[in-house]
């Protein structure tokens, strides 16, 4: 099992899914751990209540430069410099190509493209200065495939891979890793129930199901620890087959 203890760790988007999974693995494995939440959710206290001692969530837009701006400067102040980032704040939303708006398209790249950005602008200085520190970017397994009804939330995805593999080259130098998760269809709730498009997605992986966020965890695990010392700019699709590379 990985071993995170002495770690600092901050999860985007950690109140929920993916996020939350991995924030749970973290912190099972050691970590100190922070996590995010949409500002017009909920806190999520029973959450960081479960992550342990100095664990802690703050609010954040992954839209919006200012607000992530403010919640790692309040992470910063409240537990200090991060070791690994994992940023997984995102949303989707099904729009026939042909009637995505300007609107639509501009949030969809600010939250999953432009946000991952800033929130890794936040943390890397820092890694870079320290000689050390370990960022996972999420993306998707759709940014290899597409799908219909999401040309924006791919093209966003598609992006982050590009992303990584840029920024993995410049960190990399300075003792900073720079990887990044595509997962596959995970039941996580972040799409409303299609059945029609819920059969055809079933149909094209070999392992005939869907995964569990449990499935993705021990992926972030790796690239979080002294496991993933060898992976410098890869993306890992834990996607039961739908993509092969």
């Amino acid at each position: 099992m990985a071993d995170l203890h002495g770690k600092t760790a901050i999860v985007t988007g950690g109140s929920h899914g993916i996020g939350e999974g991995i924030a749970r693995g973290f912190a099972k494995a050691g970590a100190r751990v922070a996590i995010t939440y949409r500002p017009n959710e909920p806190h999520p206290s029973a959450i960081v209540s479960e992550l342990g001692d100095g664990a802690l969530a703050v609010p954040m837009e992954a839209g919006d430069p200012a607000s992530i701006v403010e919640a790692f400067a309040s992470i910063a102040g409240q537990i200090g410099v991060a070791d690994i980032l994992v940023t997984n704040a995102g949303y989707a939303e099904f729009v026939p190509a042909m009637e995505i708006t300007v609107e639509q398209f501009d949030r969809m790249i600010n939250v999953h493209l432009r946000g991952q950005l800033l929130a890794i602008q936040a943390v890397m200085p820092g890694m870079m200065e320290r000689g050390s520190g370990r960022i996972i970017t999420i993306s998707s397994q759709l940014a290899y495939i597409g799908t219909t009804g999401l040309a924006h939330y791919v093209a966003a995805k598609a992006g982050v891979l590009g992303l990584t593999r840029s920024l993995a080259r410049e960190a990399i130098k300075h003792g900073v890793y720079v990887n990044c998760i595509a997962p596959g269809a995970i039941d996580t709730g972040i799409l409303p129930p299609d059945p029609d498009n819920d059969a055809r997605v079933m149909t094209g992986i070999p392992i005939g199901r869907t995964g569990v966020v449990a499935e993705v965890v021990p992926t972030a695990l790796l690239l979080a620890s002294d496991g993933g010392n060898f992976y410098v700019g890869q993306v890992l699709s834990p996607n039961g087959g739908e993509v092969m590379l």
